[in-house]
């Protein structure tokens, strides 16, 4: 059997396990889920852009899909099923795009097989299938996004540029999380195009390469323009999201993976306090201040915009961390570390009672005890809840990508990786508590560096190499 069937072969079982995990039902709406849920409803009811929600921290694309298959899906597939589908369709295809990516990445067919292999294990990702949460959609398009950068790299046309920035605007529109990840891009297309002039078949001119720039820009900012001119609007700036202080308030509060620090005394700290003694009757050490959404929504609660009560908490938690930079330091450091290594221990689960949440869609859930069991057993046993387990996954990435960079062929695409995963967990260690909902969109990427390093070990009549990229444009 060749590479290409156990490749197909280990694909089905990916398509079998994904619709075994589907069938056991949806998770509740509740938490984000249950935000993105009503934002769709506004949509759904004909406020596109959502100004009857004058929320900062959101951006639309996810509530726009929620909203596209709650009006459009048939009437004998409830709305939350349509979801669950399209969501499990959309993880099937980012196990293809690894397999795409790892492929462009070694230039072996096997590596596609591996690729899909590493994937085979994973169940974590699968409980974000049922649950309303922009995870796996946001995967799929980083993954798209990520492919078309390789593929643009290898034969650059202003199509191909076009493609690139159409997908980083939409992956930013789903999460603003890749809002820098152009940086790590330009690297790696600047350094392309100069060893490229060795090769004069391969040579584009510098005057070429920044109109695709110049192209792929436009295309972001174009599809961002809307989104932004809605918060100008609503809050008098136009910004893409406004989340930074919740999120640094965490770290900078909360105990444990936070840096534990005490109120800072300042002007900005003063004016948080008093507007919360306002709304809490004058019992501001009886609220839970280290806890980011009590605090934002009393701030809210007082008078100020979202925006506004964001902006107050970012100010409050750089004054505290000034008092003690080194803690500081020292506790972004560790989260940055343990971005790979965190257990993920707090999982969306199938739950067919959803009471509280009116109106609600029908739901669905397996009557196969023969697929329960196996789906409990699986979860039981899974390999991401283990930190010694995280730990091993982390070393054998870092060694592939290590690998990738030692391979002089593969060299700049290595770098290419090594800067994209460490700009998603440095981006994260810095402004988040480590979780694994936010290592899970790295996985595909993940698995593709482990499937190209694996097809350049395998021995060579086992791994057919692929053709090399053609240099017509498209």
């Amino acid at each position: 059997m060749n590479s290409k069937s156990v490749g197909v072969a280990i694909f089905l079982l990916i398509v079998l396990k994904v619709g075994c995990w589907t069938s056991l039902g949806p998770a509740a709406i509740v938490g984000d889920a249950q935000g993105y849920w009503k934002l769709s409803s506004w949509v759904a009811n004909g406020d596109i852009m959502m100004m009857d929600a004058p929320i900062a921290y959101r951006t639309p694309i996810y509530p726009w899909l929620l909203a596209g298959l709650r009006e459009g899906s048939p009437g004998f597939v409830s709305p939350l099923l349509a979801v669950a589908i399209v969501q499990a369709i959309l993880y099937l295809a980012t196990v293809y795009l690894a397999g795409e990516l790892a492929v462009q990445i070694s230039r072996r067919a096997s590596a596609r097989t591996f690729t899909t292999l590493a994937m085979l294990p994973a169940i974590s990702a699968l409980t974000y299938i049922g649950f309303l949460v922009s995870e796996i959609l946001f995967v799929s398009l980083l993954m798209m996004h990520l492919l078309s950068v390789i593929r643009y790299s290898e034969n650059s046309s202003f199509g191909r540029a076009a493609l690139v920035g159409l997908t980083l605007g939409l992956t930013l529109l789903t999460r603003p999380i890749v809002l820098l990840l152009w940086i790590p891009h330009l690297f790696f297309i600047l350094t392309k195009h100069v060893l490229s002039r060795e090769h004069e078949s391969n040579t584009i001119k510098m005057k070429h390469r920044l109109g695709h720039v110049m192209l792929a820009t436009i295309i972001v900012i174009t599809l961002c323009v809307p989104w932004l001119a809605r918060n100008h609007r609503l809050f008098g700036e136009a910004f893409l999201t406004e989340f930074l202080g919740r999120n640094i308030w965490i770290v900078t509060f909360q105990d444990g993976s936070g840096a534990g620090l005490d109120m800072p005394e300042s002007q900005s700290a003063e004016e948080l306090q008093e507007r919360i003694v306002s709304v809490t009757n004058g019992n501001w050490f009886d609220s839970d201040w280290r806890h980011t959404w009590t605090v934002s929504n009393l701030l809210t609660k007082s008078g100020l915009s979202d925006p506004a009560a964001d902006r107050l908490m970012k100010t409050v938690a750089i004054e505290a961390m000034t008092t003690q930079p080194k803690t500081v330091a020292y506790k972004t450091i560790r989260r940055c570390v343990n971005f790979w290594r965190c257990p993920a221990n707090q999982l969306p689960i199938a739950s067919p009672d959803h009471s509280g949440f009116e109106p609600y869609p029908t739901t669905w859930s397996t009557n196969s005890e023969i697929i329960k069991s196996i789906a409990s057993l699986a979860f039981r046993f899974r390999v991401s809840q283990s930190v010694l387990a995280n730990t091993i996954v982390m070393i054998l990435i870092g060694f592939s990508v290590l690998s990738l960079t030692y391979n002089q062929p593969t060299r700049i695409m290595g770098l290419w990786i090594a800067s994209v995963l460490l700009y998603f967990s440095a981006v994260t260690g810095v402004v988040e508590i480590p979780d694994y909902r936010y290592r899970m969109v790295i996985e595909p990427l993940c698995a593709s560096a482990i499937g190209s390093a694996l097809s350049l070990i395998w021995p060579r009549g086992h791994a057919q190499k692929t053709e090399p990229a053609s240099d017509v444009s498209v």
